[in-house]
């Protein structure tokens, strides 16, 4: 941020309309040389002021180094695909490494870390292209493609999609800002499970317990897509430590809807009662489409301080679930928070 700008603009400004306005000392004007002169040198002095204006104003590329903690585990930017999830009590640690260009594009690399005991590690990472375009006037929009490598052996944990596409847009006027945005996501997984059993059998009046185990194998393939309405208003401070920081405060008003094709397909070696349980708005069935509906209301309240090239970002989402579909176990209200620290550079 460079807070010192403004009050070098008013002392140029000043300096240069002070001179303009110097009363002459006759009416008349005389071209002499030494007043073309002044005229030249006045020109010029603006000329470099408003070069070094554009220089610290214009759009400018640069690395960011963050990790978030939070209780999220499914999607980089989609909060409608994060509120799918069967429980928000597990907690991930998320390094991300981007790149984003003074023209827009940007490209970011991500990892999660989940901490769940026994299970505790990388369960996936993704790979984020995208552009955000934030110089309009009037609107700031965006879009992103993300593609998840997952770690086949923590499959509770990872998302269930692969790849992901998410859009925005967001109006800049006024004082309530409309929004709106969509997202895609699709994928294949598979969740496996054992049950270590036994049997008893009798072979010649010998009675044997015979030790076995059963391997119940679930396949899913799921599509997903969403819409989601919003409305904020960004609350701004600025020189609250030092005359370098900033704070912004966005609380955001959310309605999602959406729709979910699905298929579930089994494989035991007895008949067992397993389903899917990395998504809790799958009906109990084979295949499905969930039909296009409204899925959740939520309140987004997202800040965001910097200093320098420092900044610390909380957000916390609460999310309330609108169809009656709920299985036994499942809350409807939900809530999911994030804090990201990182410095660009």
């Amino acid at each position: 941020m460079q807070r010192k700008l403004p009050c070098l603009i008013i002392a140029v400004c000043a300096a240069v309309i002070t001179h303009a306005q110097n009363p002459a000392k006759d009416s008349s004007i005389n071209y002499t040389k030494e007043y073309v002169d002044s005229l030249l040198a006045n020109d010029t002095l603006m000329k470099e002021f408003n070069a070094f204006v554009d220089s610290i104003t214009a759009p400018k590329s640069y690395f960011d180094i963050s990790a978030g903690f939070s209780n999220r585990i499914f999607s980089v930017r989609n909060t409608a695909f994060n509120s799918q999830q069967v429980s928000s009590n597990k907690f991930t640690l998320t390094p991300t490494l981007s790149y984003i260009n003074k023209t827009g594009l940007g490209l970011s690399f991500s990892s999660f870390l989940i901490f769940d005991g026994s299970n505790t590690g990388f369960y996936q990472h993704a790979i984020t292209p995208s552009f955000d375009n934030v110089k309009n006037d009037n609107v700031a929009f965006g879009f992103s493609f993300t593609h998840y490598i997952v770690n086949n052996s923590k499959t509770y944990n990872t998302t269930p999609f692969n790849n992901e596409v998410y859009g925005y847009i967001i109006g800049k006027k006024g004082w309530l800002q409309p929004g709106l945005a969509a997202g895609w996501a699709g994928g294949k997984y598979s969740e496996i499970y054992k049950i270590d059993t036994f049997k008893l059998v009798t072979i010649g009046g010998i009675t044997k317990r015979i030790n076995f185990t059963i391997r119940d194998t679930v396949h899913t393939t799921i599509k997903d897509f969403s819409v989601t309405a919003s409305l904020q208003h960004e609350f701004d401070w600025t020189n609250i430590f030092d005359s370098d920081d900033e704070f912004t405060f966005t609380p955001t008003l959310m309605l999602s809807a959406g729709a979910q094709d699905y298929a579930i397909k089994q494989s035991a070696s007895v008949s067992l009662k397993r389903f899917p349980l990395r998504l809790r708005r799958l009906a109990r069935g084979a295949n499905g489409n969930t039909g296009f509906q409204f899925q959740s209301a939520g309140l987004s309240l997202s800040g965001n301080y910097t200093t320098g090239k420092f900044y610390i970002a909380p957000q916390y989402y609460l999310d309330y679930y609108l169809p009656n579909d709920l299985a036994a176990g499942e809350k409807r209200l939900n809530g999911f928070f994030n804090v990201t620290l990182g410095v660009t550079f």
